[in-house]
C-alpha cells in the first residue's frame, strides 16, 4: 500500500498543498468559481480546511488514543504519567481543532456554548 503524503497540509484557496518539499500539490477542493461570496466555493474551502485538520492531527490523535487505552487498560500510570497523558490529550485535540483562518461567528458562538 501506497504510503500518503507526509503532513503537515495547508489549504490554499480549497487546493491542499503539501508543507514540506514533497511535490507541492495534493488535490483540489473547490469549485471552478473561485469567488469567496459564492456559497459553493466557501463550502468547498471550509471542506478543504476540515480535510487538513483531520489529516494533520492524525497522528498525535492516534498516539494519544493509544496511549490513554494503555493507561486505562493497565492501571499502572503513575500521577505524572497521568498528568503527561492529560497534556497529551489536550494537544491533540487542540491540533484537531486548530483554524488556519478566523473562526465564524457562528463557530464562535457554537464553542462558547460547549464551554458554558
Amino acid at each position: 500500500m501506497t504510503k500518503h503524503t507526509p503532513t503537515p497540509w495547508i489549504q490554499s484557496n480549497g487546493m491542499l498543498i503539501c508543507e514540506k518539499s514533497c511535490g507541492g500539490f495534493i488535490a483540489d477542493v473547490q469549485s471552478a468559481k473561485e469567488d469567496p461570496t459564492d456559497k459553493t466555493y466557501a463550502l468547498d474551502c471550509a471542506n478543504a480546511e476540515f480535510i487538513i485538520r483531520a489529516c494533520n492531527a492524525l497522528d498525535e490523535l492516534r498516539i494519544a488514543a493509544k496511549y490513554a487505552l494503555h493507561a486505562l487498560e493497565t492501571g499502572t500510570s503513575s500521577e505524572a504519567e497521568h498528568d503527561q497523558l492529560i497534556n497529551q490529550l489536550y494537544q491533540a485535540i487542540a491540533k484537531a481543532e486548530e483554524k488556519s483562518e478566523k473562526l465564524t461567528q457562528k463557530e464562535e458562538a457554537e464553542e462558547a456554548a460547549l464551554r458554558s
